[in-house]
């Protein structure tokens, strides 16, 4: 059975064949997990696996970002599957050390240069085979690319989780990852180079890379070893008792301070703030007249969630207004 896609933007054809387009090989045994849902929320995790593959939806427009993704690894895995060697020559770089360079080599051997793009590995660890695909090693160095956005890039919000992910896949394959260090080659989206030449602390091309340290090998262990008990603690347990997701794993935003000049006013406010003192200090500027109110953040994650139709935190958020849908 597969999942149900929707096109409810009416997008046009070519396009809507490629987002409908999924390449990824669902494995069915029952004790496997890939190394993406293990570093999931554990509510998510738990009760999608209660929502058969049939019974999701998902929208074409909600594929764009990973369809995206996924034509960025494919390119960088072709271009060096294929083209290594023109490339690097054009590069500068010494026909000895493009001769070194070695692709998805079965033995290492002594003074090559061995790249790995990617290949799946998987490992057995207290009752589960944990799975997940590298995308890059140069040189026994992990990297990964991620294509996104400024802001994304510049909040660092994702970072922690990069962090898990690629520790987990050093975890996987420690004799091809002996470097503590994971390169995170971003592609941003929405880059703008007369922002860059404007605004302070803008990235200064679309293409910028970060390095992350990663977790040690028996840190990595451990993290997984207790993920992997918490799972089985709550994998028949009932809605109620499942932990629910917190305010970083909801994606829930920061909430507005809206100043009001007219303290009747219920349309458009005066202006906004990300913090209530400068709120109330802009008011306090104004002679201490009007209302600042405060609009809470609203919750993300659910809307992208396998498990929405089962889970009753979604409910309560949007009873409180939390989750807009």
């Amino acid at each position: 059975m597969q999942q149900r896609i929707t096109n409810n933007a009416g997008l046009d054809l070519a396009a809507a064949v490629w987002l409908a387009t999924d390449e990824y090989t669902y494995d069915t045994r029952p004790n496997y997990i890939s190394v993406t849902t293990l570093i999931k929320p554990i509510r998510q995790t738990v009760l999608a696996r209660r929502v058969p593959l049939e019974e999701r939806t998902v929208d074409l427009l909600d594929r764009v970002k990973s369809s995206i993704g996924h034509v960025l690894h494919r390119g960088i895995e072709h271009s060096w599957k294929e083209h290594y060697r023109s490339s690097l020559a054009k590069l500068g770089f010494p026909k000895r050390v493009i001769d070194a360079v070695r692709i998805n080599p079965e033995e290492i051997e002594p003074d090559t240069i061995p790249v790995f793009t990617e290949f799946r590995s998987e490992k057995e660890v207290a009752g589960f085979i944990v799975s997940g695909q590298v995308d890059l090693i140069i040189d026994w160095r992990l990297r990964d690319a991620k294509s996104t956005t400024v802001w994304a890039y510049q909040s660092q919000k994702s970072v922690e989780g990069w962090k898990l992910q690629g520790s987990i896949y050093r975890w996987l394959n420690p004799e091809k990852v002996t470097h503590d260090e994971l390169l995170i080659q971003y592609l941003l989206l929405d880059w703008s180079s007369a922002e860059s030449k404007r605004t302070p602390g803008y990235p200064p091309h679309a293409v910028p890379v970060r390095s992350i340290t990663l977790m040690s090998v028996q840190e990595t262990d451990q993290w997984i070893r207790n993920r992997l008990s918490l799972l089985k603690q709550y994998m028949d347990a009932p809605d109620h008792e499942i932990p629910e997701c917190n305010e970083d794993e909801l994606w829930r935003s920061e909430p507005v301070y809206k100043y009001y000049a007219n303290v009747n006013a219920t349309g458009r406010s005066t202006k906004n703030f990300d913090n209530a003192l400068a709120a109330r200090q802009f008011m306090a500027e104004k002679g201490g007249k009007g209302r600042v109110d405060m609009v809470p953040g609203t919750v993300k994650a659910c809307l992208y969630c396998a498990a929405f139709s089962v889970c009753k935190q979604k409910d309560r958020l949007i009873a409180d207004g939390s989750l807009l849908i």
